[in-house]
């Protein structure tokens, strides 16, 4: 893989993740904030593995209590119907690098708001797994109950999923191995870089 120091410096500063349940999606994103100062926004803004989101979460709450800065929410609701220049306006209060987890959804709507993230910077990216190792992996913060609803959504609509993301899908859990954040980085950096891509 990529030398670190080139792999942080070639990073998109807009990143849209959504995947499988359990596939460290917080992770990637904590890692994200410490190295490259990332502001983070994110559905769950109780995530139960890092302490630097948590710490995120509740200055980010503060922030929006006075109107500082948006909401996910807000943002997804710009995307949602397909309002990339409020989405560029809302992300703008942000800084410079963005990292927006909205967790996964499905229809029309989802559709466009993932195209208004791409149109307003935004590099999107599916973190996928297979079902034994997202579940092993998710029973660690939460319930089967919940995994297995989220589950069977994103089955009835693989179709969806593979047409909306193509090539920007990362396979990041093998058993119970997470690829390094630094390896997902680097095929992050590589496929902005492929011949063609602006």
């Amino acid at each position: 893989m990529n030398d670190l120091g080139t792999t942080l410096s070639g990073i998109p500063e807009r990143l849209h993740i959504c995947g499988v349940p359990g596939t460290g999606k917080s992770f990637f994103i904590a890692w994200l904030v410490k190295h490259l100062a990332f502001r983070p926004l994110i559905a769950d803004e109780t995530p139960s593995r890092s302490q630097l989101l948590r710490q995120c979460a509740v200055l980010s709450i503060a922030k929006r209590t006075f109107g500082i800065e948006p909401s996910v929410h807000e943002l997804r609701n710009a995307a949602q119907v397909g309002n990339s220049a409020r989405l560029k306006s809302l992300t703008g209060r942000l800084g410079q690098r963005v990292v927006v987890e909205t967790g996964f959804a499905t229809g029309h709507q989802e559709a466009t708001a993932i195209q208004t993230f791409r149109a307003a910077g935004f590099d999107a990216w599916w973190f996928d797994a297979a079902r034994p190792d997202a579940l092993r992996s998710f029973l660690k913060k939460g319930r089967q109950e919940a995994f297995e609803q989220t589950w069977r959504l994103i089955e009835s609509n693989r179709p969806e999923i593979e047409a909306r993301y193509q090539q920007r899908k990362i396979a990041v859990l093998h058993g119970e191995a997470y690829m390094r954040p630094e390896d997902i980085a680097a095929i992050i950096v590589n496929a902005n870089h492929q011949p063609g891509r602006s």
